[in-house]
């Protein structure tokens, strides 16, 4: 009886252990499944893989991405603009010291021109009207006619 209750814990310690050591993907993977989700406009399950990489990686190099990317997918796609505040609002407490400042300028642009028709932002019909050249896909700028 005693050798069939220690072989019966030896089991059940295996079986746990080898369920507890289940891998979770990559940051690198999450943020590759993210995207795709994006690409296929499948944003509400774009924004919880992003959420992910918050969770799994809070210290990763790609955390920051993520979270500004939520508040871009709600801005932009999902019309939240609550909830892309809220995410914005984050990503700029959390990693305005330790990211690219071109997302912490495109994040406070984002936070101040929330729910507004892109038609009445006036730095952009500025630039659209006072711009008569065109990149092509080579970077060469040419005029137009």
């Amino acid at each position: 009886m005693r050798k069939l209750t220690i072989v019966s814990g030896a089991a059940l310690f295996l079986i746990s252990l080898t369920m507890g050591c289940q891998t979770k993907p990559s940051a690198e993977e999450l943020f590759t499944q993210a995207k795709k989700y994006q690409e296929n406009q499948d944003f509400a399950k774009a924004v919880d893989v992003y959420q992910q990489i918050i969770k799994f990686y809070p210290y990763g190099e790609q955390t920051d991405e993520a979270q500004f990317m939520i508040g871009f997918i709600y801005a932009n796609h999902l019309e939240d603009t609550v909830k892309a505040h809220e995410a914005y609002t984050r990503f700029l407490e959390k990693y305005s010291t330790q990211t690219d400042s071109g997302m912490i300028a495109s994040a406070k642009w984002e936070l101040a021109n929330l729910g507004r028709n892109i038609n009445d932002i006036q730095m952009l019909k500025s630039f659209a009207a006072g711009s008569n050249t065109t990149s092509d896909t080579l970077g060469a700028k040419t005029t137009e006619q």
